[in-house]
């Protein structure tokens, strides 16, 4: 043990008490003759507050360092009892020492009021003031002001109390222990005012805590409560600042605010930017602020998305008006000039999130991991974990303890996996009371408890849609347990489409993921009908699957009530459960046979009648082995003399077959070409080349020749066209 240090923190504690011993032993003010009526006021206004306190922590979850770690969890359990109990028993003793000279009566009970207070003083002393020391240690906001002012309240808590327990029939002694115990629930409302509206946002808890000395200690202190609770700050500062400071960089961390509500490293995070991706972020975040989708953004509208940040708003309004007649600026100026500003990069990132529709809780988590995962390689490690914890003034020792409880070895890392199922408390935490706080809806706290609510709310009516409805049915989620199924409930969000929505067009790249719990989709490639999907179906998974653009375009055409994943969200589960990869798999190849071969038929092979010998498991087979290709531009498809490498179906446009400088033909829709030199095993004897427009679905040698092996009918009716054709040729 560091017997130095131990004494030297001793030191610094002792100073701030000295001055409050000194005041209470030699100047503080007794028990006055009369109680006044602002003291009765406190009172009221005390007991009040309190009540609806207790409320508030039956509803808002305690922060999470004081739920993850379990002797944490203990204390306050202890100090919510305690506190409660010393409540009920002080509103008790005041009623009772006010009506007692009245009723007469009460003083021959065997609980008296003096019992009374004496059960108040012994709970207080016993449990609530121990209980609140031990918490201390762990304070938000500025240590400098936090620790003496803590240590402070608690002592003149303590104080009040031992006058009680000697005195309980002191109704001043009640009066001055209840007030000094609500000192706490001032804390809150305060707390709770300054967020509403957005005052002092930079030290929210500390202008709290110091408000709610402000307001409880000149009961016992008098009117130089003030004095003394400065006189006790500065004592702690000077010497803190000469028994542990050894740098001006220790010093301002030692003065600045760790914020209840702080949840990463801004700082740090501009370490690992990655520039490449600031002109997508930058687009992104513009478009969101331009709400009229003029092209341009405002200084109004800039001004209003960034109200909660600690940007200085009106700083950068000033500007882009001095940059313009009418306040308005479009992207490049705003990129080259605002989107420097590294706090404003930051906050796009949020504002993008928080208003980009609604979010499943597998996405505010992953969303929130991302944040904490500053060097971006896709976990967190130990020191971006203590970056966290340390804002809220957790030990690393007691981060280590945490983190061995939840089976994490200490020098393992923390994927998402672990992050999203253990760690619930800090993502829930920072994604509502942080991320959604500053630049979602700006609620206040009892508002996002109660979206909070609402969004698990949600996530239960998802898992009881995947249970009992017709989703049930879907060959991949067959084979899933309730397990699985509540997992894959909480990465879904319900969403509402009317009639004519476009949920993705053909050619786009892989996104959401969809489960039609009733009303219908039509799918469509181009002008043809592949399908239309409807209750206990599914659609997107294609194009994420392979990482494909989509296929197809798919626009609702009835009232309908969707279940959709993100396409991080669809593939981390996935990765985590194979079967269900396998199954979708299976079920997507199935799927798009069938509506491939739909579109063939109404197209290349209804117009080719290559494959009419074909039964309706080859053609399925078939289908299964083609490569669609879009070709928008005019390109070489194959060139005379290459080798034969598959043969080509062409879907809609046109192909032009050259032989030197000769044109040999123009094939359309219907046509085929390509399987000349599969049938006599030779390299191409002409080059192809599509015109813009082109659709084309290509058949790999390889399954050439497995398919007409297996129907010799059919290949021996297309060697007799290719003998046709070479001889038409010649």
């Amino acid at each position: 043990m560091d017997h130095g240090h131990s004494a030297r923190k001793v030191a610094t504690y002792a100073g701030p008490l000295l001055v409050l011993a000194g005041w209470l032993g030699w100047m503080a003010p007794g028990p006055p003759a009369h109680l006044s009526p602002a003291l009765w006021l406190l009172v009221g206004l005390s007991a009040l507050a309190n009540l609806a306190v207790l409320l508030y922590h039956q509803v808002v979850p305690a922060h999470p360092k004081f739920l993850i770690v379990p002797w944490r969890r203990r204390v306050l359990w202890v100090h919510i009892i305690s506190g409660t109990l010393e409540y009920v028993a002080g509103l008790a003793g005041i009623v009772i020492g006010i009506y007692g000279p009245a009723a007469q009566w009460a003083q021959g009970l065997p609980y008296g009021p003096g019992l009374i207070s004496l059960f108040m003083a012994v709970v207080a002393i016993v449990f609530h003031v121990p209980s609140a020391l031990v918490q201390a240690s762990g304070v938000f906001g500025s240590r400098a002001v936090m620790r003496p002012a803590y240590l402070l309240c608690i002592v003149l808590h303590a104080y009040t109390a031992v006058h009680l327990a000697l005195d309980p029939e002191s109704l001043y002694w009640v009066l001055a222990t209840f007030v000094l115990f609500n000192t706490y629930v001032w804390v809150r409302i305060y707390y709770y005012v300054l967020d509403k509206l957005s005052l002092f946002d930079d030290s929210k808890y500390t202008v709290a805590v110091l408000g709610a000395g402000l307001t409880t200690t000149p009961v016992v202190l008098g009117p130089e409560a003030m004095l003394v609770i400065g006189l006790s700050l500065g004592v702690f500062i000077v010497l803190h600042a000469a028994f542990f400071i050894r740098s001006p960089r220790e010093l301002r961390d030692f003065m600045r605010e760790r914020a209840r509500d702080s949840a990463y490293s801004d700082e740090l995070r501009a370490l690992w930017r990655d520039n490449k991706e600031e002109r997508e972020l930058a687009q992104s975040f513009f478009r969101v602020v331009d709400r009229d989708s003029d092209g341009f953004i405002t200084s109004e509208e800039l001004g209003t998305m960034l109200a909660a940040s600690p940007l200085p708003v009106g700083a950068i309004q000033q500007f882009m008006e001095a940059k313009s007649d009418d306040g308005r600026m479009a992207f490049e100026p705003f990129f080259n000039h605002l989107w420097t500003i590294q706090d404003l990069r930051q906050a796009a990132r949020e504002v993008i999130f928080t208003h980009s529709g609604e979010r499943s809780e597998h996405d505010k988590a992953d969303f929130v991991f991302r944040l904490l995962d500053l060097d971006g390689n896709n976990v967190i490690d130990r020191v971006e974990l203590q970056s966290l914890l340390s804002e809220w003034s957790m030990p690393a020792k007691e981060a280590q303890r945490w983190t061995r409880s939840l089976g994490i070895p200490d020098d393992e890392d923390i994927d998402f996996e672990t992050f999203l199922n253990k760690m619930r408390p800090i993502w829930s935490f920072i994604y509502y009371d942080v991320v959604e706080a500053r630049y979602g809806k700006q609620e206040d706290l009892l508002a996002r408890v109660l979206s909070r609510w609402q969004d698990e709310d949600d996530t239960r009516r998802v898992g009881l849609e995947l249970r009992q409805s017709k989703l049930r049915g879907l060959p991949f989620l067959r084979s899933a347990d309730d397990a699985v199924l509540a997992e894959l409930a909480g990465a879904f969000v319900e969403q509402r489409a009317t009639p004519g929505t476009l949920l993705f067009s053909e050619g786009e790249p892989g996104g959401d993921f969809w489960l039609l719990a009733s009303g219908e989709v039509e799918v469509r490639r181009g002008e043809v009908r592949l399908a239309v999907l409807g209750e206990g179906d599914c659609l997107g998974e294609g194009a994420l699957l392979a990482d494909r653009p989509r296929s197809a375009s798919a626009v609702v055409c009835a009232p309908t009530t969707l279940l959709r994943a993100s396409a991080r969200a669809f593939r981390f589960l996935l990765d985590q459960h194979p079967q269900l990869r396998a199954d979708l798999v299976r079920m997507d190849e199935e799927r798009r046979a069938s509506t491939t071969l739909a579109a063939l038929r109404s197209g290349a092979l209804g117009r080719s009648g290559l494959f009419v010998d074909f039964d309706e498991a080859l053609l399925l087979a078939l289908t299964c082995r083609l490569d669609r290709r879009d070709l928008r531009e005019r390109a070489p498809i194959f060139a005379e003399g290459d080798a034969a490498d598959g043969m080509y179906l062409i879907e809609s446009g046109a192909v032009e077959i050259v032989q030197g400088e000769s044109l040999l033909a123009e094939l359309g829709a219907g046509g085929f070409f390509g399987e000349l030199a599969l049938v006599e095993a030779r390299p191409r004897g002409a080059s192809a080349i599509a015109q813009p427009g082109t659709v084309l679905y290509f058949l790999p040698r390889a399954d050439f020749d497995a398919l007409f092996a297996a129907n010799p009918k059919a290949w021996e009716a297309l060697a007799t066209r290719t003998r046709l054709r070479r001889f038409l040729q010649a």
